[in-house]
This record gives C-alpha cells, sequence and structure tokens, in this order.
C-alpha cells in the first residue's frame, strides 16, 4: 500500500484530521461518562452556564438516532484520514475533489450543531468547537487546492477512478470498514465501560 508523500500542507492537514479524530474520541468517551455516570464533579470544560460541555453532553442533541454525534465523528475523521493518507499516491490530486464532498457534508452538520449550541441549547462545547474549527479548516484548506487543480476533465477523471479502478475501490471499502470498526469499537468499549464501574 502506497503512502503519499508529505509536504507542509499536507502534514498540517494530516494533523488537523488526527486532532480531530482524537478528539472525536474524547467526546464519545466524555458522553458516556457524562450519561451514564451522571458525575457530581463537572468536567474541565464546563466553565459556567454557557461554556458547559456537560449539558451539551446531556442534551438529545449529543445523539443521531440513537448514536452519539461523536462516535459519528470518529469514523467521518479516521475514514477522511486513510482514505487522504493511502490514497493520494494513487489518487494524485483528484483525492481532494473526493474528499472536499465529505468534508462539506461534515462541514455543513458542523454549522447545524453549532446552530443548536447558540440558539436552542445556548450551550457551548468547547471541545466540540475544536471539531468545528479543524472542519472549517479543513474543509477550506481542501477547497483552495482544488481551485489550484480544477478542470472540466476532473470530474470525469474521479469517476473513471472510483468506479472503474478495482484496487482503488477495495482501498475505500477497505478503509470504510477499518473507520466503523474503530468507531464502532471505541463506541461500544466506552459504553459498557462506564456501565460496568456504575453497577
Amino acid at each position: 500500500m502506497n503512502i503519499m508523500k508529505f509536504d507542509k500542507r499536507v502534514i498540517l492537514e494530516v494533523m488537523l484530521l488526527m486532532v480531530a479524530l482524537l478528539d472525536a474520541l474524547y467526546l464519545t468517551y466524555h458522553h458516556y461518562h457524562i450519561n451514564i455516570m451522571r458525575p457530581a464533579v463537572k468536567s474541565f470544560c464546563s466553565i459556567n452556564s454557557f461554556i458547559d460541555c456537560d449539558s451539551v453532553a446531556l442534551s438529545q442533541y449529543s445523539t443521531l438516532m440513537g448514536i452519539p454525534v461523536s462516535s459519528l465523528g470518529i469514523f467521518a475523521y479516521a475514514f477522511v484520514l486513510l482514505s487522504y493518507v493511502f490514497l493520494k499516491n494513487d489518487c494524485g490530486e483528484k483525492i481532494h475533489l473526493c474528499l472536499a464532498g465529505i468534508l462539506g457534508l461534515m462541514f455543513i452538520f458542523s454549522l447545524y450543531e453549532l446552530w443548536i449550541s447558540f440558539f436552542i441549547l445556548k450551550s457551548v462545547c468547547l471541545m466540540c468547537c475544536v471539531l468545528y474549527f479543524c472542519i472549517t479548516l479543513l474543509f477550506f484548506m481542501f477547497i483552495a487546492r482544488l481551485r489550484q487543480v480544477w478542470s472540466k476533465n476532473l470530474v470525469k477523471q474521479i469517476f473513471v477512478v472510483c468506479l472503474f479502478e478495482r484496487k482503488i475501490l477495495m482501498k475505500i471499502a477497505t478503509f470504510f470498514n477499518v473507520a466503523l470498526f474503530l468507531a464502532f469499537g471505541a463506541d461500544r468499549a466506552f459504553a459498557q465501560y462506564f456501565e460496568k464501574i456504575h453497577n
């Protein structure tokens, strides 16, 4: 499996993805700690009624169809990180268009979450804001990179690469499954850990 060659911008993009992934892991841990243990002592990021990670984690908006939003974040950031690092050499700059689409969806969802925090919950999670910052920066960095390499044939090339190159499809499927395994594994591990302590 070819690993990408690194330049300064790529290093920054990979670092942002890693920070976001680690933050999503922490937020999943925090979600189960707060929702199962209901600790008397507030978290370090619960400073006042407005900056309050705990109240955000306890809200109905911290889950989507029963799954913690942070666990979905683990999956998304792991998938983007693996795809970016291991497919860049195979796809070249075309990888930026593929991943910019995914990052765009993540960016829109982050704006929705931020809107919920400010206007419905009236409480902001500092660690969530780290994710919002990372996704915003990543999205616009990928868009800026796309503007440098954009051509009319780029979308067609990506369509051909993604649909007809079996090797690329197999790698994407592998990264999808690894990211899913990581997200599901972390989610279940944190949930079972706190349920065991609580009981």
